[in-house]
């Protein structure tokens, strides 16, 4: 079922890993402009007595995209609240048991947002911000992509977690 051979498996990991290091790349440099522009806005409002409107409206943007990005970066290093403090504690396939729970819930979850998503970002299309003009379909297009990238690292807990469950019953290790 969802078994994999080794070579589908690392390249599933690898492809898990690439995506990660794309989403930290854009999240690290998205952070960064955010904190660029904001300062530059108080240094503006405070000593030369002139805001930047653009500023708040762009900073805004950034803040959502930047706050989904982080959700799917902590979806992939379980760095989400959880119960690990109890799970740890539990025998193994118990603990198994409750992950493929938790699991399948995350994975439901991101697959409504992606599809809900995928619906706010057609609805919104038409509608453009009002300082600088941006399409909201663009803005709002973060919310499917952290779905989707979420779901897929939830599908890449499933697969470690199966081949856990494989190696713990005496099958190869991978």
């Amino acid at each position: 079922m969802l078994f994999m051979n080794d070579q589908y498996l690392s390249a599933y990991r690898k492809g898990a890993e690439r995506l990660y290091r794309i989403l930290f790349f854009l999240c690290v440099t998205g952070f960064s402009v955010l904190l660029i522009l904001l300062f530059t806005n108080v240094v503006s409002r405070n000593f030369f007595r002139n805001s930047f409107a653009w500023i708040d409206e762009v900073s805004k943007f950034i803040f959502t995209w930047v706050m989904f990005i982080g959700i799917s970066l902590c979806i992939h290093k379980k760095g989400l609240i959880g119960m690990e403090f109890l799970t740890s504690k539990l025998p193994a396939k118990i603990r198994y048991g409750i992950q493929t729970i938790s699991t399948s819930i995350s994975s439901v979850f991101f697959l409504v947002l992606t599809i809900y998503g995928i619906k706010y970002v057609f609805a919104t299309a038409g509608m453009f911000s009002p300082v600088l003009n941006i399409n909201y379909g663009i803005v709002y297009l973060c919310i499917p992509i952290c779905g989707a990238a979420s779901l897929f690292f939830c599908s890449s807990e499933f697969i470690k977690n199966k081949n856990l469950k494989k190696e713990s019953a005496g099958g190869k290790a991978t």
